[in-house]
């Protein structure tokens, strides 16, 4: 485990979120009591101030007003959130406990089973996840992918799923939630790993959602549009802070989603931020090198990594997680080094995760701005 201790006297408080809304819609803010419908007025219209509190989640209240007026071209809605989040200090070096996980990867040998992974990405995540020492199936359905559980669940201690989403909607809508439940109960960790198109109808957000609480996952994974996805699903979500900085907002959300789905989240559209509300945790990664986004499936990749490592907790997720990506931050940051382009960069990155996995004090060098924060 990670302990954290001695706070910094650092507050970062989230007071003050704000959005600009472009198009005419009528909103719905639910409270514990009623439900309000919210018409935004728009430009050219008269003034107009609705104000109201909302209990969503424990002890967060949120206050949301919006107004409009001839001098102003757009609505603005304004959600006060009041959580603090205070930057804390660990005392674990972080290397040597990364190094630990990825030596410990290496010989529980999980099993880790995948499915709805494009075909032509399959291959590389297949390269990835085996070179960090873990025995990997790709399933073609769900229904086989349990089967596959029950036969090893026999002779294999540590199996976990990795469950990737696109825009292929129905090869989940369309399972029975039964199923889900019963592949949760018997794996180690299932991980669910969301990416999507830029351009999405709100119908397709709300499908997202509804599949998050279908499949249940114990780590969800955003790699990108997690802004959009809340915008499109949940007008009660933390938005933007005054004179806040990107990483203060990934936090706010990630924060947030974890509360809401009650699971341990990634966050990657920005800074790389997990979070685990249970605990109050959250831990904050930089962004990984731009030219990683030239190579096809490097997302599936490093997922498959991540759910890899959480086979070896069923408690807290959010510690391998952290252990898998403190890796991952070092694989990137060798392979950016040496790489000439995409091609070569791919190839420098399974590499580099295998090294790392066959040879884990390789890490004791590596150097990067992780931060830990604590919810106060």
């Amino acid at each position: 485990m990670i302990k954290l201790c001695n706070i910094i006297n650092k507050s970062i408080d989230f007071n003050l979120r704000q959005l600009v809304i472009n198009s005419k819609r009528i909103y719905t803010i639910s409270s514990t009591k009623q439900f309000t419908h919210l018409p935004l007025k728009f430009k050219n219209k008269e003034y107009y101030d609705h104000k109201g509190t909302y209990i969503l989640i424990g002890d967060v209240t949120y206050n949301f007003k919006s107004y409009s007026s001839a001098k102003e071209d757009d609505v603005t809605a304004i959600i006060e959130s009041g959580r603090e989040f205070y930057e804390i200090q660990q005392e674990v070096n972080l290397s040597e406990f990364t190094s630990n996980y990825w030596r410990t990867l290496r010989v529980s040998k999980p099993l880790l089973l995948t499915f709805n992974v494009d075909k032509s990405a399959e291959s590389r995540m297949m390269d990835s996840v085996m070179g960090s020492g873990v025995h990997c199936k790709n399933m073609s359905s769900l229904d086989e992918l349990f089967e596959t559980i029950l036969q090893y669940k026999e002779h294999k201690d540590l199996i976990g799923c990795y469950l990737n989403l696109d825009n292929n909607y129905d090869a989940y809508l369309t399972i029975n939630k039964d199923l889900f439940e019963k592949i949760r109960l018997s794996s180690n960790s299932v991980f669910l790993d969301v990416t999507y198109p830029y351009y999405q109808s709100v119908d397709e957000y709300m499908k997202i959602s509804k599949i998050i609480n279908l499949v249940n996952p114990h780590v969800l994974r955003f790699c990108n549009g997690t802004l959009k996805f809340l915008l499109n699903t949940d007008l009660q979500c933390p938005l933007l802070k005054e004179n806040g900085t990107n990483e203060d907002f990934s936090m706010e959300r990630c924060y947030y989603i974890s509360e809401k789905y009650n699971l341990t989240v990634i966050d990657s559209s920005e800074s790389i931020v997990i979070s685990n509300h249970n605990n109050m945790e959250v831990v904050v990664f930089p962004r990984l090198p731009q030219i990683l986004n030239k190579i096809h499936g490097h997302n599936n990749c490093f997922g498959a990594v991540i759910a890899s490592m959480t086979t070896l907790s069923s408690d807290n997720y959010l510690v391998p997680s952290s252990a898998a990506i403190s890796g991952l931050d070092f694989v990137s940051s060798e392979s950016a080094k040496k790489a000439n382009g995409p091609g070569s960069m791919l190839c420098n990155m399974l590499d580099s995760i295998y090294n790392l996995s066959m040879s884990p004090d390789v890490i004791s060098e590596h150097k990067t701005e992780v931060k830990f924060y604590k919810r106060k």
